[in-house]
């Protein structure tokens, strides 16, 4: 019986040994303590130029390529910020182009985004969550999704329980998703 016991033990803890630790679906595997990812020092930089904190462009990266630079989705979005032909061309970016002109495009268009909403949505710090539905669903689907929160009694200017609830429903997760993974970073990185 001892025997049986010893063995019983050394098994769970050969298993406890080897267990992974647990991840949710949102958060990458850490390369350091201090690292997101391998274009951590990329992020910063881009994040310092278009005036966003790195740990949210590094959330949006993770969401739209978990931080493969070569990923094309379905749709024919490429690289690590999953630009769409249409932007690429008119950043000029194609499937050679390196992380560091991926991350200048996308940053360029986040900056789009925020000076055409800049004068709509002024609360900056709401105006975030407005970039990244557009950022998403375009900018037009983010505008009508206000004109029918106005319809219907609610805020447009208020993306969370307001603008939300008119977004296309990936959008919707994906805004909530970041702002998530964003708030997880802010606790583990600085």
């Amino acid at each position: 019986m001892k025997a049986f016991l010893r063995v019983g033990m050394v098994f769970c803890c050969l298993l406890l040994a080897t267990k992974l630790p647990a991840q949710d679906s949102n958060s990458p595997q850490l390369a350091t303590p201090d690292q997101i990812c391998e274009f951590d020092h990329l992020i910063k930089a881009e994040a310092k130029k278009i005036g966003w904190d790195w740990r949210l462009l590094a959330s949006i990266i993770y969401q739209e390529s978990r931080f493969k630079p070569d990923l094309v989705n379905h749709k024919g979005a490429f690289g690590l910020m999953q630009l769409m032909p249409r932007i690429m061309n008119k950043y000029n970016i194609t499937h050679e182009s390196s992380v560091e002109e991926q991350l200048d495009a996308g940053g360029k268009l986040l900056v789009h985004l925020d000076s055409k909403l800049s004068g709509v949505v002024t609360d900056s710090l709401e105006r975030i969550n407005f970039v990244l539905a557009s950022y998403n669903a375009g900018l037009s689907r983010v505008m009508n999704s206000r004109e029918q929160a106005i319809q219907n009694g609610n805020d447009p200017n208020v993306w969370a329980d307001n603008v939300e609830l008119y977004s296309p429903k990936q959008t919707f997760i994906f805004v909530r998703e970041i702002n998530e993974r964003y708030e997880h970073y802010k606790t583990i990185v600085k």
